[in-house]
């Protein structure tokens, strides 16, 4: 497969939005070119995650570089986004909508919001946005914050003082998409470094603590997670050029240059339609030899290979409640599959007319699993998954024509 040169944000966005404003792209791929376009507008969204106490508003604080309310009033679930100005939205309990200039004050803070978004012209907020969850510490309100912010969530934050069994079964029970990229944020200088993490689910683990001076909003050892997130934000950002490419260089039209042969008068076109003032054609003429069934003993081996490999990961679906990180896995036998397949469709059957038409079918498949692989997550998967039943379907009704 050709691979597109590299490309940046800008380009792939205006590349990606004029195959989208083309209105020629089939249903699928125009639902992926939306997702890819979203992907590379939206700021990443940091979440972060924790039992009450365990320093999320400090947190929160600490990235914004000073306090985001006065006082010590408990912040209820709230975002934090780029603006051109500090404003503040608040939706109070029965959803009513309360917007202020500059950040929450006291009087705002005592209306009963339920959730605040604050923009402020924070130069990072351009690359992150953060999402502070606020929650009872009963398992009951832990599961369903957790359930609530997995599709909001691209990198999360558990903010902790120890992570003592109580938490570990939190995020143990929480979705699996808030473990596809996670960090363990410890805010006890005095308790003892949390070991296990990366069996818990967690990409690594930062201690920050009160700075010394007591400044407010201030962390010790910011630094190193502030680097750690510009690090995940700019391999985040290269995953997102990676499929904008891989899904140019699948449907973006080709120049004109590219499709001169097609247009050349001296070349057979046998599909172009009759100009209006053409002599009809000869009724004696040879027609086009009609699609021959597939070769059974050719496709044999790419079906059988198909139909295992099919067999296989609905018994990796049907375990998937039980086990952990079924998503990647699913994502990486789906992909192996379809560039296997593709490989045993060129060697065993390249002439055969069902056989190139499945071949074509096939790696598009595993093109937009690729796709799929490089975002990750369980919806990705279960769509991957569809894409390998369908495939195996195909070659059934291709057998059996």
């Amino acid at each position: 497969m050709t691979v597109a040169p590299r490309i940046d944000a800008a380009g792939a966005l205006a590349r990606l939005e004029a195959a989208r404003d083309a209105r020629a792209l089939p249903p699928r791929a125009a639902d992926r070119c939306g997702r890819i376009i979203e992907a590379l507008r939206r700021p990443v969204r940091v979440t972060i995650l924790g039992v009450p106490g365990a320093g999320k508003r400090r947190l929160l604080d600490a990235f914004a570089g000073h306090a985001i309310a006065a006082g010590d009033t408990v912040l209820p679930t709230c975002q934090l986004a780029f603006g051109e100005a500090a404003r503040t939205t608040a939706t109070l309990a029965d959803g009513a909508t309360l917007t202020r200039d500059g950040l929450p004050d006291a009087a705002l803070l005592g209306k009963g919001a339920v959730f605040l978004r604050i923009e402020a012209p924070l130069p990072a907020l351009r690359r992150m946005s953060f999402l502070l969850v606020a929650a009872e510490g009963t398992a009951h309100d832990m599961r369903a914050a957790l359930r609530w912010c997995a599709p909001r969530t691209d990198l999360a934050l558990w903010c902790t003082r120890r992570f003592g069994d109580e938490e570990r079964a939190f995020w143990s029970d929480g979705p699996e998409a808030l473990k596809h990229h996670a960090l363990l944020v410890q805010t006890d200088p005095d308790a003892p470094a949390v070991e296990g993490c990366a069996e818990a689910g967690f990409d690594g683990r930062y201690r920050v603590a009160p700075a010394a001076d007591g400044t407010a909003g201030m962390l010790a050892g910011m630094e190193a997670l502030f680097a750690r997130l510009a690090r995940d934000i700019d391999h985040a950002l290269a995953e997102d050029l990676d499929a904008a490419m891989l899904f140019l260089n699948r449907f973006e039209p080709r120049p004109a240059a590219e499709t001169a042969d097609a247009d050349d008068d001296s070349a057979p076109a046998p599909n172009r339609p009759a100009d209006a003032g053409s002599p009809p054609a000869d009724p004696g003429a040879a027609v086009a030899e009609p699609r021959r069934p597939a070769d059974v003993t050719r496709l044999s081996r790419p079906f059988l290979y198909l139909r295992a490999r099919a067999r296989a990961l609905l018994d990796r679906l049907a375990d998937a409640e039980a086990q952990g990180g079924w998503a990647g896995d699913v994502l990486a036998h789906c992909t192996e599959t379809t560039e296997r397949l593709a490989d045993l469709l060129e060697a065993d059957a390249p002439d055969d007319v069902s056989g190139a038409a499945l071949h074509r079918a096939v790696i598009e498949a595993s093109e937009l699993a690729v796709l799929l692989q490089l975002e990750g997550g369980e919806e990705q998967a279960r769509e991957a998954a569809t894409l390998l039943l369908q495939l195996r379907e195909e070659f059934a009704q291709e057998l059996a024509a």
